[in-house]
């Protein structure tokens, strides 16, 4: 049986991946009980922020119609936060490998 990978383990490796690659000034990570993006971090070179929504993978029985769902409201979760004003602002998904490969069998 697979390894059920948290929402905590996905930020975590997200936030180390990304300060290896200049993005850990201002980080701020959600906490489990509050509303927002789940990591919101700035360059450290320059003015350009990264707002990424995270997702855990599922214990269910139905984890694979799980993992689609959670896709789906991630995704409606970050396009939400989407600004179209004048800021260039950079957005992502943080999914475990296999609600990612249902993300990219989606997305024409």
């Amino acid at each position: 049986m697979a390894k059920i990978i948290s929402e905590r383990f996905v930020r975590r490796a997200i936030i180390n991946y990304l300060a290896r690659k200049g993005w850990d000034r201002g980080l701020r990570e959600k906490e489990s009980a509050e509303h927002g993006v789940d990591i919101k971090v700035r360059h450290n070179s320059y003015s350009r922020y990264f707002f990424i929504e995270t997702k855990g993978d599922s214990s269910s029985k139905s984890a694979r119609s799980v993992r689609e769902t959670s896709f789906v409201y991630s995704l409606g979760q970050i396009i939400t936060r989407m600004n179209t004003g004048g800021a260039r602002y950079y957005y992502g998904l943080g999914l475990p490998e296999t609600s990612a490969k249902i993300a990219l069998r989606r997305i024409p």
